[in-house]
């Protein structure tokens, strides 16, 4: 098995290594944390600070990185994304999921139980797909990105960068939801949203300019 650590020893890299376990490509060896003053999490050692791993990388001590950061610090995902560039991600597939052939999946993406990615679908690196979400075919969902349980995206949707789609969303075919967009639980998306902000609703509606 493939040797792994996790940037962030946290509850969502609980989440990660449980899917890991089922898919069995990697062995997670242990974590990187800025944040987390202990020598141990979940049974785990924390080898040191962010700063260490590149150089703890190049003395192969593992193979690859897998960037646990949740939803509500997604511009700081896509910073450790730009600082690891280079260091090999772990894409993490429960065996559940149903992936098409020709989808593609970046890496360091996580796709949890019984999700379906379609045909020709594009999934860029470190998007999070949750549990019984569907993108039926020619989606494409852009980095740092994160989609909750049981979203029903139509064809041909594209959802841009460090998004939020909250739980049961529901989109029209054919459109385009812009980057930094937070949509709460149940939103029905009718037609494009390109301004970034906060959209609830059915059909959605911006109540704020921050995500």
């Amino acid at each position: 098995m493939k040797r792994l650590v996790i940037v962030g020893a946290n509850e969502f890299s609980k989440q990660i290594i449980s899917i890991s376990n089922n898919q069995r490509i990697y062995e997670i060896i242990g974590y990187y944390d800025d944040f987390n003053e202990e020598t141990s999490y979940n049974g785990l050692p924390i080898f040191g600070k962010l700063d260490q791993l590149k150089s703890d990388f190049e003395k192969n001590y593992f193979e690859f990185i897998f960037i646990a950061i949740g939803y509500n610090r997604l511009p700081y995902k896509e910073s450790l994304l730009l600082k690891f560039n280079g260091i090999p991600m772990g894409t993490i597939i429960h065996p559940t999921a149903f992936v098409e052939v020709d989808s593609i999946i970046e890496e360091g993406v996580l796709i949890y139980p019984f999700a379906y990615i379609g045909p020709r679908v594009h999934l860029k690196k470190c998007v999070v797909i949750n549990v019984y979400s569907y993108l039926p075919h020619d989606n494409i969902v852009e980095e740092c990105t994160f989609l909750s349980g049981g979203i029903n995206v139509g064809g041909k949707v594209s959802i841009g960068k460090r998004c939020f789609v909250g739980i049961g969303v529901t989109t029209n075919d054919s459109l385009t939801i812009g980057d930094d967009i937070f949509l709460g639980s149940n939103t029905l998306v009718l037609k494009s949203l390109i301004e970034k902000g906060t959209y609830v609703g059915s059909p959605a509606r911006k109540i704020k300019d921050s995500f």
